[in-house]
């Protein structure tokens, strides 16, 4: 296992999701790396603080639905065959990337929460804890030069991206950050932002269309039509 294998295996063994040889091999690592110890922390942080968040009681005929499921589906045996390779055993690449992209969302939401204040900090988490329940919803980081991170989620069904920037720079007198939609057609303008004053951002924008990437630059705070270069984060969907 290489080191760049290893470095991805924090969200899943932050949420206990390793074999026994990938637990070995991870622990044996991550004490003597700041960057995985740092990300396993902050993992587990996350998880703890959005478990903590209100919990609802399940609802009266959730008993009735899941007795019903169990009426229609087949049983099989619990028994493992005599022999089983560990390679076999060994999570797919798929279901570490899934249970990555699990706790990444998780962190999003967390950090929302930690972000948001009062009446619109409120309004920002319950909007996008609707938007994660979505199946279609997807999320990605944007890369860039400039100070700061920019994330985005969106869903095609709601019809709504969320943003969270964080650690931004203001962009400058009668500027605004705003938000791209890149599919084969070119660029279109999302929508406006804003100077991102305290270094933050977080917003929930109505979209149209299917993203092949996102991107954000610096303008006028009137905003454009089209994008001023340099697009100073970026990401492919």
């Amino acid at each position: 296992m290489s080191d760049i294998e290893i470095h991805h295996l924090g969200a899943a063994y932050a949420l206990d999701a390793l074999d026994e040889r990938e637990r070995a091999a991870y622990e044996a690592h991550y004490t003597s790396c700041e960057i995985c110890r740092t990300d396993v922390r902050e993992f587990r942080q996350a998880a703890s603080e959005l478990g903590s968040l209100t919990v609802q009681p399940p609802s009266p005929d959730l008993k009735a639905k899941v007795m019903a499921e169990i009426a229609t589906t087949r049983q099989l045996s619990p028994l493992p065959p005599a022999v089983v390779r560990l390679a076999d055993r060994r999570p797919s690449r798929v279901v570490t990337a899934l249970v990555s992209v699990a706790a990444a969302a998780v962190l999003f939401v967390a950090g929302a929460l930690v972000l948001g204040g009062g009446d619109d900090g409120d309004r920002f988490g319950d909007e996008l804890a609707a938007m994660l329940d979505e199946p279609d919803v997807r999320m990605v980081k944007l890369h860039g030069d400039a100070p700061g991170t920019f994330t985005v989620m969106w869903s095609g069904s709601r019809r709504q991206a969320a943003v969270i920037g964080d650690d931004l720079e203001s962009p400058g007198d009668g500027k605004a950050y705003e938000l791209w939609l890149i599919d084969d057609q070119g660029s279109h303008a999302v929508d406006l932002l804003d100077p991102a004053d305290d270094g933050q951002i977080e917003r929930i924008i109505p979209v149209d269309g299917e993203p092949a990437a996102w991107g954000i630059t610096i303008e006028q705070s009137e905003g454009s039509d089209t994008p001023t270069p340099p697009v100073i984060f970026q990401a492919e969907v």
